[in-house]
């Protein structure tokens, strides 16, 4: 059986910049799952904001971008990386939730604005923002285990994580959320190898909506993103990782001091605790949510492609990738690069 390398990545964020200047001074508020305030609020301004998040700047994507325009530009720019072509692709296979039209699936208007005539699977994805290592994992399995398929070709599949978030955000609103969201996109190019050395090597995934987790991020009545339970999200989310991390570790039996850890960039407060808890190095953890905010599907992606470009992440380096959202849902991976 061959092993499910990444063979590219790329990674796109629109051009319009937002600060946290241009929140300075509103007050913004809580809302529950029917849109109502809870009564929580903070007033909004540079500090209050980083103290929040971590977050400093976030892109937004302009009014005509849809989320299969900015996952078309990483996908080109991730199959230069490694060095293909759009024929060369088999599968498209997509994590989003922003796709407003939904069908046809965001991967195959992806397929169309690429041409890519050879790719013979598309799939959209809802993991929210867990949806980056699902779709990894996806790949990887028909990667490893073509051979249960039919119409294969090349084993080459494109996965992407693309979020157009503030589509589903109302700015006239004083949402709590509005602060924390960017959008944009990354994509993988992943291909199969001989190489059993190199390449994914478990994958790890849970659902844990019990225990008052269904509905901390959800869509209300008007569609709009709410984060219903944000102190509960920070709270549930550390341990996930955490256990997502350790479950990886045992299953390769790596050493803990040669590992890079990508986790979704939701909060860099989330993040951090779990740094400290597995005892990791601060340069061991990606930190990307400063420049570009919580882009969901799209934040490990991103991260990942943007390590790469910094030259944190060779050929031979070992990463686990974690992501967790919604109703806590978690996925991750271990992989050679």
């Amino acid at each position: 059986m061959v092993n499910a390398v990444i063979l590219g990545t790329g990674y796109y964020v629109p051009n319009k910049r937002v600060t946290n200047a241009d929140f300075e001074g509103k007050t913004l508020y809580e809302h529950d799952g029917q849109g109502n305030r809870t009564g929580k609020s903070v007033v909004t301004g540079d500090a209050a904001i980083v103290g929040l998040s971590g977050i400093r700047e976030r892109r937004y994507a302009a009014e005509d971008q849809e989320p299969c325009d900015i996952g078309a530009i990483a996908v080109r720019r991730a199959l230069r990386n490694a060095g293909l072509t759009k024929d060369s692709l088999e599968g498209i296979i997509v994590a989003t939730v922003t796709d407003q039209q939904q069908y046809p699936s965001c991967a195959q208007k992806i397929q169309y604005q690429l041409d890519a005539r050879n790719a013979s699977f598309t799939k959209d994805v809802n993991n929210a923002c867990a949806g980056g290592p699902s779709v990894l994992e996806e790949a990887a399995l028909r990667i490893m285990y073509r051979d249960l398929f039919t119409n294969t070709s090349t084993g080459i599949y494109a996965v992407v994580g693309v979020e157009k978030l503030t589509s589903m955000l109302d700015f006239e609103d004083p949402d709590m959320n509005d602060v924390l969201f960017g959008d944009g996109a990354g994509a993988f190019i992943v291909g199969p190898t001989e190489d059993k050395t190199r390449g994914i090597m478990a994958t790890y995934s849970d659902s844990i909506p019990e225990d008052g987790n269904i509905g901390l991020i959800l869509r209300d009545q008007r569609r709009l993103m709410r984060m219903t339970k944000g102190h509960r999200v920070y709270k549930v989310a550390i341990p996930a990782l955490i256990t997502a991390f350790e479950e990886l570790m045992k299953k390769t039996g790596w050493n803990k001091e040669e590992i890079l850890l990508v986790p979704h960039q939701a909060n860099e407060g989330i993040s951090e605790r779990a740094r400290e808890k597995l005892g990791l190095r601060k340069d061991q953890v990606i930190n990307t949510i400063y420049k570009y905010g919580n882009t969901s599907a799209a934040s490990t992606f991103i991260s990942y492609a943007v390590a790469q470009r910094r030259g944190v992440i060779k050929p031979g380096k070992k990463v686990i990738i974690v992501a967790f959202g919604a109703s806590m849902g978690v996925s991750a991976a271990a992989l050679v690069a």
